[in-house]
């Protein structure tokens, strides 16, 4: 499974691995149950699809070896309809400019080994509207060389 994150252009995810969150609700019979996977970034990700707006790119994969413990957990979601599911992926970014921006649309792709080619999971939202309050107080990092990915 790959993902392909489209970024405006004054933001930019810093240095670390994101963090992919899949979980499964709860139902009659089985209890809750999640699963945290670390993301590697793919070099010149981006160059695999365009994106049709002006954005960075940064693409990521499961690590090879988290794999199998991902196709467990997805599988047991595919086998019981009754159960709902969730995918999040947790990153941290930090800004190219002083002023945080008002608006910050987002794009997200998804490739699995069943998509000929990357889909949207996510279009065109904005960040900004996302952001929890609290953390938007927090405001963010300035980029630098030591803490950001470069396109």
């Amino acid at each position: 499974m790959k993902i392909m994150v489209a970024l405006p252009p004054d933001i930019r995810p810093q240095k670390g691995a994101p963090v992919l969150k899949m979980a499964l609700l709860a139902n009659k019979t089985m209890p809750e149950e999640s699963q945290s996977f670390r993301l590697e970034r793919i070099p010149n990700g981006p160059d695999e699809i365009r994106t049709g707006q002006s954005a960075n790119g940064f693409a990521y994969r499961l690590r090879r070896e988290d794999v199998p413990r991902f196709k467990v957990l997805y599988d047991k979601g595919e086998a019981d309809d009754s159960r709902e599911g969730s995918i999040d992926v947790d990153a941290d970014f930090c800004l190219v400019t002083p002023q945080v921006p008002k608006k910050a649309i987002v794009t997200v792709y998804l490739k699995t080994a069943e998509l000929q080619d990357y889909v949207p999971l996510v279009k065109n939202m904005d960040f900004m509207k996302e952001l929890d309050p609290a953390e938007r107080a927090l405001g963010f990092p300035r980029c630098t060389k030591e803490n950001a990915l470069q396109p």
